[in-house]
């Protein structure tokens, strides 16, 4: 099962710490906070080598065969999106959204803590707090 195009080892060595490891992926990622395809561009590693062992893509090759059914349906499903060539399917906003977005984010950071009238605790949004706790509303 094993594609062609990809070259495997049993453990990977960084390149940056030395270490060895079975799923390079992961660790350059959570030690070194880079993704996979900076570390190649960094190292010049060409693209199709994969940075797991072949231990490890057997596993994910076997647990994709086992629930090959569940996830070829969640791709069929007609749910009103499609995958489409080129469409990344995020929202595209205006810019006048855009400055109203932003407007209301800054808005929202601009606020001082407040002290809850019921519970004398401060709270960075009141209202939320008041509705969720006490089931109030306040009334500007």
């Amino acid at each position: 099962m094993k594609s062609k195009n990809i070259t495997f080892e049993d453990k990977l060595k960084c390149k940056i710490c030395g270490k060895e490891f079975q799923h390079l992926g992961s660790h350059i990622w959570h030690k070194h906070k880079i993704t996979a395809r900076e570390y190649k561009e960094r190292f010049g590693l060409p693209y199709n080598i994969a940075l797991i062992s072949e231990e490890i893509y057997d596993k994910k090759v076997k647990a994709f065969d086992e629930h090959r059914e569940k996830y070829l349906s969640n791709i069929n499903k007609d749910n009103g999106y499609r995958f489409e060539k080129g469409k990344t399917g995020t929202r595209r906003i205006s810019e006048l959204e855009r400055k109203r977005i932003i407007e209301r984010i800054e808005k929202v950071n601009k606020r001082k803590p407040e002290k809850c009238p019921v519970c004398n605790m401060v709270f960075d949004h009141l209202d939320s707090h008041l509705y969720n706790k006490h089931k109030l509303l306040r009334i500007k």
